[in-house]
């Protein structure tokens, strides 16, 4: 055989190799194939013109060899291969053409594989100079080159944004469709490459057809695909195509196709290059789908989904920051779902790195910068971090400007209205109302009428319309906002997840007209809209409780009390929903906040309206404590009767609590985990750890209900009065002080079977004066311990702080003691009744123990103060006061721990050392920690009955779980209010000498969660502590006349009995050496029995 007739066969065998492979897939085919034409190519000297063709098709198997590896390097050697063979076959040959559609192709594939702009500018200006000797009417043998000069010139758009740039590929990318015979392969891949040309061209510029010509496109390449691989990029580019069709008109079955073919696409496509974009894609739609449906296993499958994307891809794709925005999009889903902190801070992380990985002009780079944006007013309106408000406003400004003209413009104009009102919430400027009602109308009009997302833009606009009248009650706005919104839940369908958030906002225009116009009709509209809410199942959890709260109280102005209190107990029922033991305490405590304490207030109206006190005790003691109440029903006598009664369960509901405990413990610690440069927190960690307390808490469910079906525990953790009285001390009574819209009274429970429950309505008392009062003095403290301020207005803010107490004293505690005749001041201190003070919701930070008529320049008059006429305690719940008889008692001979940190950097506490010689003097036994670290503390509290800490402490506002008090490792390691919960001791008495002990946010104020409530929660009878910040010296003083009294000068061991007592002399006399100084001495509580 001569040399001619070797190179023949080798070429024909080669050929006959690679056409196999591409019917079979077979890599084996691919390689042997390749290594034939190698060897022919050999054969021919530079120059021959017969090497240029088998260059050109060595050129192809390098492309197809690089598709099954993703290794760059065969990319980049089909690069060279196809310039070699374009420049080496005779430019009037008929499959020149095809090899310069090869270059520009896998140019095209270079610069998406590495980012180099130089290769795609090179492949679309290649391509378009050859386009332009081609006949009108190309033949059969041009389709492939118009294809991938079309794939180039719309990858050039994503680069830029030319919108030019576009519509040039769509059309060579029909001239290629009409080019290819109806059986060819080569349609297939041209109806694909039209087919993305066309969705990219819709979403630009809403054109409708562009979209409906997508969707035909890839019906008939998914029917005409000769291959797997090929069928797999038809079906995802389906899938995407019906997505887009579905956002224009919300018709399900597109979306639910959609995924259907996602999920065929990532079949088929498994372990081949582009399996991170079917993946994606299909993320995409699952997101979509969730959000139509509210399907929990969709969401959890997009969020999967988009997780295998990253991890399958590689970060030097030009796709890699689509992917990570995708990420983003998937977790901020899930958290709007779930409220799982872990989900957003990983939203955020990955939407930076999104935006990071995604250049400047590229095409979806305004779509990075607005998820994130999204990402960080999710984090704002959880945290309330300032910094995520004004960095998501910025980067939402920047993109609504640079789309204008956009189709997508309206959407950035949405989403900048939505953070606009956020931030007149925040900083309450009118004119960034104004705009957020501005641009929010401009978002209307700038979607289509019949677009699917125009309910949203109206229910924006009837949103900021409301808080526009709220701000300026101009009726007129009340009107609009109502067309808005009635117009949102018209086009909405009856099933979508939304549909109800438009009905609860057009239920509260509804009732402010009503209460504008007095009209009855209006109002029962507006009862229409809440009732439908509530007893929607589709409805958010937070939504139905609300529309069900209102509800009740506007039955009420109906003048039906028994209809409206059923009401109330559903939104009650629900709150368990609202803060399910599967999320971790944080996101508990976020979703409770969300209520703003007015649940409980208005239950209480609403039971007292209905003539059922005791129903309304019950009802406080349900919506009070959640985040506390399973806690401290495992340490109850319920728990312990369980003991006895079933041990083997109760043992498990013990683990399960333990295990509850310590998986809030890891998620805290992954949540605060550092995070350096170039290191990632592990999210993988978190999501298992969410995973596995979702399932200890669903066993947990089912151990309580399996206790309550046992006889006599049907109340178990969910006491009766009959219960709950028998925690009112003998001693006293508790008072719980209660507001609401409707009325305002305070209840008090007696402990006495025949009349368990006193009402004193507060006819002075309104919600509205009540929350004036509480921020009268929260400015007036701050400006008194404000050492930067004038001296004059600081003693003003102490007189105001007096005239407060005053207001409390005539408006609320002087008709409840004089209700209790508790009228005189006894004699002796140690004989004054006591009082247990519980206020309700916003009330909390009042220091009802201080009250009193100080009118006449701080001087008491005539005894009329609630210091001169009882001895005050505080307690969250009467469930609170039970005794820890479930806990084990394991105290070392030392009964007193004293826990000084006196030299804080920068912020020396000059009084400690002084305060520590003094206790040790009355204490000979105390054990002193000596630079006390977390660490340390934490294994001496469980050893101690007393433990005295006199140190700096933290109120963390933001996260209160976080409050904590200043040890020597406070830096690195500090001991916090989550730390502190968690123990589980059986101790007596702690004392904190330090700052801010029991501030918590308004929103949480009936949770207690503050320092000293951790430590009654961790198992202290008794916890003194403070409203605000304290002078370390006259607190020290307080400490050492205190624990005097508690030991009898030094002569016996502490008394705890005795602490309420102790406490209250000292306040009383640091009263009399201090009058006009409230600072000083209204600040210390007793909280415990």
């Amino acid at each position: 055989m001569d040399r001619q007739e070797n190179l023949q066969e080798l070429y024909s065998t080669a050929m006959g190799l690679l056409t196999a492979y591409d019917e079979s897939g077979r890599q084996q085919d691919l390689m042997s194939g390749m290594g034939l034409l190698r060897k022919a190519i050999g054969f021919l000297a530079p120059g021959d013109p017969r090497r240029g063709l088998l260059l050109g098709n060595y050129a192809v198997a390098l492309q197809k060899l690089y598709e099954e590896t993703g290794d760059v390097h065969d990319l980049e050697q089909a690069v060279s291969v196809a310039g070699t063979a374009t420049s080496e076959v005779p430019r009037d040959h008929p499959a020149r053409i095809a090899f310069v559609g090869d270059h520009v192709n896998v140019l095209r594939k270079l610069y998406e594989r590495t980012g180099h702009a130089a290769d795609l500018e090179k492949a679309v200006e290649i391509g378009e100079r050859a386009a332009r000797q081609l006949p009108e009417h190309p033949g059969p043998a041009n389709g492939g080159f118009l294809n991938n000069l079309a794939i180039a010139l719309r990858c050039d758009f994503e680069r830029t944004g030319d919108l030019d740039a576009l519509r040039r590929s769509a059309h060579y990318a029909r001239k290629a469709v009409a080019a290819a015979p109806a059986e060819a392969p080569q349609r297939t891949e041209a109806l694909l490459s039209l087919g993305v040309t066309l969705q990219e061209l819709g979403k630009r510029t809403g054109d409708d057809s562009a979209l409906r010509e997508a969707v035909a496109c890839g019906r008939e390449a998914v029917t005409t695909a000769h291959n797997e691989s090929l069928r797999a990029t038809a079906l995802d580019d389906l899938g995407i195509a019906l997505h887009m069709s579905f956002e224009r008109t919300g018709e399900l079955s597109e979306i639910q196709e959609a995924v259907e073919c996602g999920r065929q696409a990532v079949a088929d496509g498994v372990r081949r290059h582009r399996e991170p974009t079917f993946l994606v894609n299909l993320s995409v739609s699952l997101n979509a789908l969730a959000e139509r449906t509210g399907s929990l296993d969709a969401l959890e499958e997009a969020v999967d989904t988009a997780r295998r994307a990253v991890a399958q891809g590689s970060p030097d794709q030009t796709d890699h920051g689509v992917f990570l925005d995708t990420l983003n999009n998937t977790l901020r889903t899930r958290y709007r779902r779930s409220g799982d902190m872990a989900s957003l801070e990983e939203a955020v992380e990955v939407g930076r790195l999104a935006v990071a990985a995604t250049p400047p002009g590229h095409a979806d780079h305004h779509g990075s910068k607005n998820n994130l944006a999204l990402s960080l007013r999710s984090l704002h309106t959880r945290t309330r971090h300032r910094g995520a408000l004004a960095e998501a406003v910025e980067l939402t400004r920047d993109v609504v400007v640079a789309t204008d003209g956009q189709a997508s413009h309206g959407l950035y104009l949405y989403n900048l209205s939505g953070l606009l009102g956020e931030l007149y919430g925040e900083e309450g400027d009118l004119g960034t109302l104004r705009e957020a009602v501005s641009v929010a109308r401009a978002a209307s009009r700038a979607t289509p009428p019949d677009h699917p997302d125009q309910a949203r833009r109206l229910g924006m606009l009837g949103q900021r319309l409301v808080q526009l009248f709220e701000a300026t009650r101009d009726r007129t706005l009340l009107v609009a906002a109502s067309d808005a919104l009635n117009a949102a839940v018209r086009s909405t369908p009856g099933d979508h997840p939304l549909r109800t958030s438009y009905v609860y906002d057009l239920a509260g225009a509804l009732k402010f007209r009503a209460e504008e116009s007095r009209s009855v009709d209006l109002l029962e509209e507006a009862r229409a809209c809440y009732r439908e809410v509530a007893e929607q199942a589709a409805a958010s959890t937070l939504n139905r409780i609300l529309a069900y709260r209102e509800l009740s109280l506007l039955t009420i102005d109906a003048g039906r009390p028994a209809e409206a209190l059923q009401w109330i107990e559903r939104a009650v029922d629900l709150l368990e929903m609202l803060a399910p033991g599967t999320l971790q305490r944080d996101d508990r405590q976020f979703r409770l906040a969300q209520l703003n304490s007015s649940i409980s207030g208005d239950a209480v109206a609403v039971a007292l309206h209905a003539g059922d006190p005791v129903r309304a005790i019950e009802l406080l003691e349900r919506t009070r404590g959640t985040l506390a109440a399973d806690t401290v029903g495992v340490r109850g006598p319920d728990h312990v009767r369980l003991r006895k009664h079933a041990p083997d369960l109760a043992r498990r509901l013990d683990q399960l609590r333990f295990l509850l405990d310590n998986l809030d413990s890891a998620q805290s610690a992954q949540a605060t985990d550092d995070v350096s440069p170039g290191r990632r927190r592990d999210h993988g960690i978190a999501q298992q750890v969410a995973i596995e307390r979702q399932q200890a808490y669903e066993e947990w469910q089912r151990l309580v209900a399996q206790a309550r079906a046992l006889p006599g525990f049907h109340t178990y953790l969910r006491p009766g009065i009959e219960q709950l009285s028998q925690n009112v001390p003998e001693d006293g009574v508790v008072v719980f002080i209660t507001t609401s819209s409707a009325r305002c009274d305070a209840l008090v429970a007696t402990g006495d079977p025949g009349q368990p429950v006193l009402v004193v309505p507060l006819e002075g008392l309104t919600q509205e004066r009540a929350y004036e009062q509480v921020n009268r003095l929260i400015d007036a403290r701050l400006l008194a311990a404000d050492n930067q301020h004038d001296p004059l207005d600081r003693i003003a803010a102490q007189q105001e702080i007096l005239t407060v107490l005053t207001w409390l004293w005539h408006t609320v505690t002087n008709p409840v003691l004089t209700r209790l005749g508790h009228v005189a001041t006894p004699q002796d201190d140690d004989r004054k009744p006591r009082v247990w003070w519980c206020p309700v919701g916003g009330m909390a930070p009042l220091p009802f123990h201080a009250a009193g008529d100080y009118s006449r320049a701080g001087a008491v008059t005539g005894g009329s103060s609630v210091l001169d006429r009882v001895v005050s305690s505080y307690t969250t719940t009467l469930r609170s006061l039970e005794r820890n008889s479930a806990m084990p008692v394991a105290h070392s001979d030392s009964s007193t721990v004293i826990v000084p940190v006196p030299d804080v950097p920068g912020a020396p506490l000059r009084g400690v050392t002084r305060e520590v010689q003094s206790l040790s003097a009355v204490l000979p036994d105390a054990r002193v920690l000596a630079s006390p670290t977390r660490g340390a503390v934490l294994s001496a509290l469980p050893n101690h009955r007393i433990a005295h800490f006199a140190c700096h402490g933290y109120a963390d506002i933001a996260r209160p779980s976080e409050s904590r008090l200043i040890l020597t490792d406070y830096v690195t390691d500090p001991l916090t209010v989550a730390d502190i919960s968690r123990l589980q001791l059986s101790a007596e008495l702690a004392f904190l000498s330090a700052c801010d002990t029991t501030v918590t946010p308004s929103r949480l104020a009936d949770e207690a969660v503050h320092i000293t409530g951790a430590f009654q929660l961790a198992g202290f009878r008794q916890v003194i502590g403070t409203l605000w910040a304290v002078d370390d010296q006259v607190e020290a003083d307080l400490a050492i006349d205190f624990y005097h009294r508690l030991t009898n000068g030094g002569t016996t061991a502490p008394e705890t009995a005795r602490a309420p007592y102790a406490l209250h002399r000292a306040v009383r006399k640091l009263r009399a050496q201090y009058p006009k100084s409230p600072m000083l001495w209204a600040a210390q509580v007793h909280v415990g029995a």
